[in-house]
């Protein structure tokens, strides 16, 4: 049922999108393409990934809260960390 429902969607998605200007189809297509490649490119990454790296950065975050340096989360989404990132 389920892969029926994704069927249907992207159906559904794929007419709406082919009602739009070409300009339009242009931008989405390439969006999704882009988003195609990012998560390739992530999914390469975490797959070369060695466990020795997981761990230093295990230690690194574990030694960052021992340390204090996070940033809670609130109700509304991320604030701004102390160290200058925010989301």
């Amino acid at each position: 049922m389920a892969g029926l429902i994704w069927k249907l969607a992207q159906i559904s998605e794929m007419t709406a999108i082919q009602q739009l200007p070409a300009d339009a189809q242009d931008a989405i297509t390439t969006r999704l393409l882009n988003e195609v490649d990012d998560e390739q490119a992530w999914s390469a990454c975490f797959a070369a990934t060695t466990d020795e790296q997981w761990d230093r950065l295990a230690d690194r975050v574990r030694r960052h809260i021992a340390d204090e340096n996070v940033a809670p989360v609130d109700k509304e989404g991320w604030r701004e960390a102390p160290g200058g990132f925010g989301m």
